[in-house]
């Protein structure tokens, strides 16, 4: 089922105090229209009005069905991600089994890439700059003795 626009653009409350104004269900989505900048139908408010009795309790359905996409997403490329750590250690064994040493280093340098992705992935590693910050001072320089 779509979400009702009224909800989608967060018109709710705007809906409501036109409602509450007297106004009739064509006039309030002319001035719901107005503010979203999109088309917003007189059978779009009935709807609205007839299927959502608290409009708070239908906004925070509709979120929670967003943060479940999200997370069910990120549980997804985590299991990838450990199931592509799975196949390049049984490599990494086998390449050492047989003595391929290049094949065994290029396995070591993936497993090395994907442990850094996972840290990123969980948190553990910030991508954020870090910023340095050196005070050079000459010496002889009178304000040197200060350091």
């Amino acid at each position: 089922m779509a979400i009702n626009k009224i909800i989608k653009f967060n018109l709710e409350e705007h809906a409501n105090k036109l409602k509450a104004q007297g106004l009739s269900d064509y006039k309030i989505a002319e001035e719901l229209s107005k503010i979203a900048g999109v088309k917003i139908t007189r059978s779009t408010v009935y709807r609205y009005f007839s299927s959502n009795h608290d409009p708070v309790i239908q906004h925070v359905k509709h979120r929670e069905e967003i943060v479940t996409k999200a997370i069910n997403g990120r549980i997804d490329a985590v299991q990838q991600l450990i199931a592509i750590n799975n196949e390049t250690l049984r490599i990494l064994e086998e390449a050492k089994a047989a003595g391929d040493l290049k094949t065994a280093l290029k396995a070591i340098e993936r497993i090395e890439k994907q442990l850094e992705l996972q840290a990123k992935l969980l948190g553990d590693i910030q991508e954020t700059p870090t910023t340095l910050i050196w005070n050079i001072v000459k010496v002889g320089d009178a304000s040197a003795e200060n350091y």
